[in-house]
């Protein structure tokens, strides 16, 4: 782990150079408003009126001695929306959620039982809206490698890390077009990894090329 304590001082700083700082969460708009706004018949900032939820995911970044890893989940195939998918530890936002951060953890904790203390959260990418009515909030943090994890069987039925190296490479990932209510999109989707059997596509690929964007490139 010390060996890897360099590269994730560089990268952190390089992160709170390009995100939404802590105390600062994004408010307004989305990061995909353009393309998914014209679905649902908006042209501009999402209708509070359309009944959005917020809700909060966290992008966990895992140091090791070879690589910094995404901790990434599969959902279980009996959930009512995105079953099997892979996705980010996170849900909807409770009226009793104090804040967004809060409610990443809070979702970690009950999805894989990571406890908050071993998560440092760095920042915030820009919300990203969903076809199926969330603001999502990308909370990115730092996982203690150490972490030991408790799959709640009802929500997650797998675990399992992504080496940053792969998700930054652009030949690991390619876009197909996809229709919804009469718009086509171009939604990415990232290459198997080894002998990993798990589709990354939609909404946790693009923000995974978020991610991307901001650490090459030091903005979003």
């Amino acid at each position: 782990m010390d060996s890897c304590l360099p590269e994730r001082e560089k990268l952190t700083a390089r992160l709170q150079h390009a995100l939404h700082p802590v105390s600062k969460p994004p408010l307004d708009g989305a990061l995909n408003w353009e393309d998914i706004g014209p679905i649902f018949e908006m042209q501009n900032e999402p209708d509070a009126q359309f009944q959005w939820r917020e809700a909060g995911v966290l992008i966990g970044l895992v140091a090791r001695p070879d690589d910094v890893y995404v901790l990434l989940t599969k959902r279980t195939e009996s959930l009512r929306q995105h079953s099997g998918q892979v996705s980010f530890p996170g849900g909807a936002r409770d009226a009793t959620d104090p804040n967004i951060v809060y409610t990443a953890l809070r979702e970690v904790h009950e999805e894989i039982g990571i406890p908050s203390r071993q998560i440092s959260v760095v920042g915030y990418l820009d919300r990203f809206a969903t076809i199926s009515h969330y603001l999502v909030t990308p909370v990115i943090a730092w996982i203690d490698a150490g972490y030991s994890y408790r799959l709640n069987p009802a929500e997650v039925s797998d675990v399992f890390e992504l080496p940053l190296s792969f998700l930054l490479d652009d030949e690991n990932v390619f876009h197909t077009p996809m229709s919804f209510n009469g718009h086509t999109r171009d939604i990415p989707e990232y290459k198997p990894y080894g002998e990993l059997p798990f589709r990354v596509w939609g909404a946790t690929a693009a923000m995974l090329q978020q991610l991307k964007k901001a650490i090459l490139t030091g903005a979003l």
